[in-house]
């Protein structure tokens, strides 16, 4: 009888210990699972999604510099009636199991140039001043979590990249050349005013955007007074845009034809510290006094359109 309760409480012990073995075993393994897993959040995560974001800011950018060469491309022969579909995809790639994809959204920008030439009669002290109007443009928010959100934008014909500490950079300017010739400097500039059907488009799938080229039309004068007019200088260029750094950055590195260069004026809500870096979703006024002998502008009426 003794020896059957001995082995009896020898069984028992046995079998706690083995039980107690079989627990620490898999806390052991939960632990180790919970490290891995928070090496790989913490760790091989961030540098993966950053590396898929940047990759597909990258995407945005070389398919914004696509729909500005469809436009331009369009430009030089509007009469031809053409009509071209570049995509724009709005959301980055996914990293699995759990780096999520970030979404994008395609909508109008909000930007304006307005001009100021003025044309003074031959013979005269009088001013003829010939005020003209562009509009707008597109632009791509990318809502990034590991980089910083950025805008990629076409405006005004030109793409810029922003963020959202209010720096930009122009990564493909508009149309523009000039020449330095004996008694001053020719300029021929190309200003695109988008016209849209755009709204908000947001959401992870590419945005198939239209375009399409209404018109292009050109104005020429120089300081020669064939016509009766000549050139009144400075001519001026204001550009109202969300993105005032980058074109600011643009035009004062042509000495040449903005000798004095170009000036900032900020928007309603924008400080004059903050002038060229406004904060985001606000605005500021670039000023451009041009200083030339001869102008050409074409100016570019151009239909793009999201489905």
């Amino acid at each position: 009888m003794r020896r059957t309760r001995v082995r009896t409480a020898r069984l028992r012990r046995f079998r706690g210990r083995r039980a107690q073995v079989s627990a620490v075993g898999t806390v052991l393994a939960l632990l180790l699972f919970v490290s891995f897993l928070s090496t790989f959040v913490f760790g091989q995560l961030p540098s993966q999604m950053t590396q898929v974001e940047f990759v597909h800011e990258l995407q945005v950018e070389n398919q914004m510099l696509r729909l500005q060469s469809a436009v331009t491309a369009e430009s030089a022969n509007p009469s031809v009636p053409v009509t071209l579909t570049i995509p724009v995809t709005l959301g980055s790639a996914s990293y699995p199991p759990f780096g999520v994809p970030s979404s994008g959204t395609i909508q109008p920008a909000t930007s304006a140039i307005r001009t100021v030439f003025g044309l003074a009669l031959k013979g005269s002290t009088s001013t003829v001043k010939l005020p003209m109007t562009y509009l707008g443009g597109l632009t791509t928010h990318l809502n990034n979590r590991y980089i910083a959100p950025a805008d990629v934008a076409y405006d005004l014909g030109a793409v810029i990249l922003g963020q959202q500490d209010g720096g930009s950079v122009m990564l493909s300017p508009p149309s523009l050349s000039y020449t330095v010739v004996t008694g001053g400097v020719d300029l021929n500039l190309t200003l695109v005013s988008v016209l849209s059907n755009v709204s908000a488009v947001s959401g992870y799938a590419s945005a198939p955007v239209l375009t399409s080229v209404e018109s292009a039309t050109t104005f020429s004068q120089s300081n020669n007074g064939a016509n009766g007019y000549s050139l009144a200088s400075p001519l001026y260029l204001n550009v109202t845009t969300n993105y005032p750094q980058a074109w600011a950055t643009y035009f004062n590195a042509m000495s040449a034809v903005v000798p004095n260069g170009a000036s900032c004026v900020p928007g309603p809500r924008v400080t004059t510290a903050d002038c060229y870096t406004p904060p985001y979703g606000d605005y500021s006024t670039v000023v451009v006094p041009f200083v030339v002998t001869e102008l050409t502008v074409v100016s570019v009426v151009a239909y793009l359109a999201v489905y």
